[in-house]
């Protein structure tokens, strides 16, 4: 008896615990889950696995190739193709302050105005304003007569070219032959190689490929301010973009030409697609006029010296620059006459005989 007692004892305890740890279940919630659900729940766990370890992979892979590429990025030399010499300038004031440009947002083309010089021969210019302190200039690559390209500033570093744009691009000075600006072919192909590769390696389109003109005014590069002979800025565009450029694109727009008559072709010395660029460029030239595509004349140089005649006969010479002043006893007789200094719409002439009412003459 005192077994069986026993016996029936244990049972009872045993099915006590059964019942708490049943009702502990139920308080916290927890539900048995049927075999297949928990099968179920196993092949998704196991498939998110699979999932996220190649992912895991792919992005320790960004992570490595992120780092090399911001290594290589400020290396010593960052040049691998075109083929170029490179040789940096010392660290200066006056040729390479050392800055660093915090994001590149455009080339900008120069030619070097210094006819028949080499890449060699500007380069050490540019290293030597350490010691002359003529001026502060520098670009960070200058192409040669020979198409040779030296590398004078890493392009993560501000150089002295661009004005404004220093601060957000890179430059490149080009050699040429003689006082006209035109580059050799040689300079030209390089030219367009060596910019055609920074525009892949920073990402830029060739609308942010511009001229120091567009920064500045300034007439460089001469042969794509002027747009002559066989090499033109839209050519260049275009060359850099993979396409083939010509002399003068096809466009809708008018061209405006500066020459000195419409008749005399080979005084061209620019053409433009819009009128004001076409002025700029007159009015460095004296003599020169602006012609639209139908050959009239639509504007005329306001450089002084320039000749007049006149229009009619008996325009008067007067004393001073206005009406109010005397007319001279003389007049300006038929033929060409050197304007000097302009004044309240009077034009001074070179012989010293008075002034002449500048709508009663006009430009030749």
């Amino acid at each position: 008896m005192f077994v069986l007692n026993d016996g029936n004892e244990r049972i009872k305890n045993q099915e006590k615990y059964r019942m708490s740890t049943s009702r502990r279940n139920q308080l916290a919630g927890r539900k048995t889950l049927p075999k297949n659900t928990r099968r179920k729940k196993k092949r998704g766990r196991k498939m998110l696995r699979i999932i996220m370890i190649p992912l895991l992979i792919l992005l320790l892979f960004l992570l490595f190739k992120s780092c090399i590429q911001k290594k290589n990025q400020y290396a010593d030399v960052d040049a691998t193709q075109p083929e170029m010499d490179i040789q940096l300038l010392d660290i200066n004031p006056y040729s390479r302050p050392g800055i660093t440009i915090d994001h590149v947002n455009g080339i900008v083309v120069h030619y070097t105005a210094n006819p028949g010089s080499t890449a060699q021969d500007n380069r050490d210019y540019f290293n030597g304003l350490k010691d002359s302190h003529e001026t502060s200039a520098s670009s960070n690559f200058v192409i040669g007569l020979e198409g040779e390209i030296i590398q004078c500033i890493p392009t993560w570093e501000m150089a002295y070219a661009s004005n404004d744009r220093n601060v957000d691009t890179i430059s490149i000075e080009c050699c040429h032959p003689d006082e006209n600006g035109k580059f050799t072919d040689a300079t030209y192909c390089s030219l367009v190689q060596l910019t055609a590769w920074l525009c892949a390696k920073y990402d830029l389109t060739a609308d942010q490929v511009i001229r120091h003109y567009d920064v500045t005014g300034k007439i460089c590069p001469n042969p794509y301010v002027y747009n002559t002979g066989t090499y033109t800025w839209d050519a260049f565009k275009k060359a850099i973009s993979g396409q083939n450029g010509d002399i003068l694109p096809a466009t809708s727009k008018t061209w405006y030409r500066v020459r000195k008559t419409w008749k005399n072709e080979k005084s061209q010395i620019g053409a433009f697609q819009t009128l004001k660029k076409a002025k700029q460029c007159a009015d460095q030239h004296a003599g020169y006029h602006v012609y639209n595509d139908a050959g009239k004349k639509v504007y005329t140089s306001s450089k002084l010296p320039y000749k007049v005649q006149p229009k009619t006969a008996n325009v008067p010479i007067r004393t001073g620059p206005a009406k109010t002043y005397s007319a001279a006893r003389t007049f300006l007789q038929p033929g060409k006459y050197e304007i000097v200094e302009e004044k309240n719409g009077f034009g001074k002439l070179k012989s010293g005989a008075g002034w002449v009412y500048l709508k009663k003459v006009e430009r030749v």
